[in-house]
């Protein structure tokens, strides 16, 4: 954690006084860091992350920001290996919350393309993840075409989906889009 510390405290300008670990990181180790003018932030790390997987995370933060429709944590830092977010407190739930939630999640979906996708790939873990919109432009044919038959070839090309599986799992995304 030292040399987290150090990488962090240079990227931030400031040295970095307190690290301790924290929940949610998911495939990343996650943190809480405190510098020396007391700023508190939150860091994602992943020692082999794939090249671009924290600038992807933080040009897609960056983009949920702009729509205005929910708080969303400032990148304060992104380099390969660790990605630097303001740190949000956390707070108990109420039903205004759950309210504002999904009133934001409707106001987001309404912001950008009205076509489904991205005008840049991610990743979803350390797998990458294709953006582009179809020309259908259709919810069913992108969520099978960009997430569900990628997910389903890797796991086939890794030996994790049997062969009978697989030519039921293609039988069934293409029901879908019929």
């Amino acid at each position: 954690m030292k040399a987290l510390a150090e990488r962090l405290g240079r990227a931030l300008g400031e040295a970095v006084v307190a690290l301790r670990p924290v929940a949610g990181g998911d495939i990343n180790r996650a943190f809480a860091a405190r510098t020396a003018s007391g700023r508190p932030v939150f860091v994602k790390a992943h020692d082999a992350a794939p090249a671009g997987m924290f600038a992807a995370e933080a040009r897609g933060l960056r983009w949920l920001a702009e729509a205005g429709a929910l708080p969303v944590p400032e990148v304060l830092h992104v380099a390969e290996g660790f990605l630097v977010l303001e740190w949000v407190e956390p707070g108990p739930p109420s039903a205004r919350t759950w309210e504002r939630l999904g009133r934001g999640l409707a106001a987001l979906h309404r912001f950008g393309d009205r076509r489904f996708g991205l005008d840049h790939d991610n990743f979803i873990g350390r797998l990458p993840q294709a953006n582009a919109p179809l020309p259908a432009g259709d919810w069913p044919a992108f969520w099978v075409e960009r997430r569900l038959r990628p997910q389903a070839r890797r796991a086939a090309d890794r030996g994790l989906l049997p062969d009978r599986l697989r030519r039921e799992l293609d039988a069934l995304l293409d029901e879908i889009l019929a």
